[in-house]
């Protein structure tokens, strides 16, 4: 009887090369598009953004001040998370004998729909990232990825398989996204009650827009995966395809081209709105558009892939031999990456030396930028002394896991430094991811 735990990437050794892609990217890279503040706040950030950080949240809030500059000194932030594995869960388990229940507790902690790893980063470029006056302009380098793996592989990886059963591993797929974009906006407060007498009881509202200019450095997902394999008394079977388009990663050579000696690979643009308004002294509120018009045109070394396999003859003897029926690879003239529209809505309330946020952000479509499911964030800072803030938040929804966040810093006239870390899903051990950023800017008023 054949039975043995069964390792698609011993007769397919191609596609183990695609998965392999984002489990490479997902250990180099991993931070989302947010800063110290807006991490440790829980992202309910909206009404709260300031100097050039308003590009990515509020353009309207550029419009708060009338002699203001900021100059980046240095930003980063970084971010790993999991669907299904806690810190503590995974510490429990080195170096140590798998038992049975050791092996169920594995499987049980995986959803159906297999475990999800998302991570991205961001990195604005020292002094090129600025705000004077009104005005704005970021440079930033950012990274996303993402990758499913199909909660069958590790039943089999951990249990060998059944005879008979067939194993679907379509489930699995990944995304990677790395591109440079720089930004460009201008907030002010909006003449209302020279268009209209009527609005001349209104409180104060400012607009902003913004315009992103982006350039694509390299991009490889899984457009379609199929694998399913099915063991019985005198062989077995399988089945698997993906089809694989990239852009500045060649496939042959598997290696990512260097942007530095290629150029970009892509192009594309984006644009933000947002309005603001401090409706009394304790109460702000927010909105903003983002990602119109938003995409990305990738239009140089761009490659397709296509590889399958299939034999019915499958045994443990010629498991090594078992080649691909097609392998194939051929350049196409460039294909789009669209960067779907999302809604912000926020608003901030202060009491005493407490200042409490809410936000609320709604995407409409799932991708490397958004998810189509609503998310709500809340966050709380208090400056403990006037140089010294406090901040803490908690956001959940979104297509991610809940999270929880910390952060503080020095802030002083001239000179702000804040940090934040964020634990996924729980605190501490219990934690099913982390961000860590760090950030340092100079201001004059």
């Amino acid at each position: 009887m054949l039975k043995r735990s069964f390792n698609p990437g011993l007769s397919g050794k191609k596609i183990i090369v695609i998965i392999g892609i984002f489990l490479f990217s997902l250990s180099l890279y991993a931070g989302n598009f947010g800063n110290p503040k807006s991490i440790a706040l829980g992202d309910a950030y909206l009404t709260q953004t300031t100097g050039f950080y308003s590009l990515d949240w509020n353009p309207a809030n550029l419009g708060l001040v009338d002699n203001y500059i900021s100059i980046n000194l240095f930003h980063f932030n970084t971010s790993l998370s999991n669907n299904s594995f806690n810190i503590s869960f995974y510490n429990n388990l080195m170096g140590k004998k798998l038992s049975e229940d050791d092996k169920k507790d594995i499987l049980d902690r995986i959803p159906d729909d297999g475990l999800e790893l998302i991570g991205n980063s961001a990195v604005n470029i020292p002094l090129a990232t600025f705000s004077v006056w009104k005005l704005a302009l970021s440079q930033n380098i950012h990274i996303l990825t993402s990758a499913n793996f199909s909660r069958e592989l590790f039943d089999i990886a951990l249990n060998g398989n059944e005879i008979g059963r067939v194993y679907d591993f379509s489930e699995s797929d990944g995304e990677v996204t790395g591109f440079l974009e720089a930004k460009i906006g201008y907030g002010d407060l909006l003449p209302l009650s020279r268009i209209s007498p009527a609005f001349k009881n209104l409180p104060p509202i400012y607009g902003g827009i913004s315009f992103g200019s982006i350039l694509g450095l390299a991009h490889a997902e899984v457009v379609e995966a199929k694998s399913k394999v099915a063991v019985y008394d005198s062989a077995g079977t399988l089945d698997a395809s993906a089809v694989l388009r990239t852009a500045g990663y060649k496939y042959r050579e598997e290696e990512f081209l260097n942007p530095l000696e290629e150029g970009a690979h892509g192009t594309g643009h984006r644009m933000s709105i947002g309005l603001y308004s401090p409706i009394t002294k304790e109460i702000s509120v927010g909105i903003a558009f983002n990602n119109l018009f938003g995409k990305i045109k990738w239009n140089k070394n761009c490659e397709e892939h296509i590889v399958s396999i299939y034999t019915d003859t499958l045994t443990i003897q010629n498991i090594e031999d078992v080649e691909t029926e097609n392998d194939t690879s051929y350049a196409i003239d460039g294909f789009t990456q669209k960067i779907p529209f999302e809604l912000h809505l926020g608003g901030s309330y202060k009491f005493n030396d407490f200042l409490f946020l809410l936000d609320y952000v709604q995407g409409f479509k799932e991708s490397a930028f958004t998810s189509s499911k609503p998310k709500i964030s809340l966050g709380a800072e208090y400056f403990a002394i006037g140089w010294l803030p406090v901040r803490t938040g908690f956001g959940f929804g979104g297509g991610r896991p809940a999270h929880f966040s910390l952060g503080s810093g020095l802030e002083f006239n001239n000179f702000e430094f804040n940090w934040a870390v964020r634990n996924y899903y729980s605190l501490f051990n219990f934690s099913k991811g982390v961000d860590f950023a760090i950030g340092m800017l100079l201001k004059f008023n």
